[in-house]
């Protein structure tokens, strides 16, 4: 009884995790008041709202790669904020430019 119960639990982890790779998108909006972030799949998701003074950086890292270590890298956008836990505002980006771009151009939304 258990076995099937576990592995019915790990089959919809992964098909979940299939649908983020293909569905999976994320929106920002700042503005001066307040950053929101939503990371809907399929239309399932909340926004989340934070302060701009809650962000103490914004850095681009490589989320995954793959075909070695000449592979295609992928990259995320991550929000550095103060109390130390990292917010997640992109990820799978293939282009390392346009990763440096949204970094860059959050940067100066944020004033940094």
């Amino acid at each position: 009884m258990l076995f099937p119960i576990v592995s019915g639990a790990c089959g919809l982890l992964i098909f979940w995790v299939v649908l983020d790779l293909w569905f999976g998108t994320t929106r920002v909006v700042m503005d001066a008041d307040q950053v929101r972030v939503k990371n809907p799949v399929l239309a399932l998701g909340s926004t989340r709202r934070y302060l701009p003074s809650e962000f103490a950086d914004v850095r681009k890292k490589i989320s995954m790669q793959l075909g070695g270590r000449n592979g295609t890298a992928y990259y995320q956008i991550r929000f550095v904020r103060s109390s130390g836990r990292d917010l997640v505002a992109g990820e799978q980006i293939k282009d390392k430019r346009e990763a440096e771009r949204l970094a860059t151009q959050y940067k100066n939304i944020l004033g940094f």
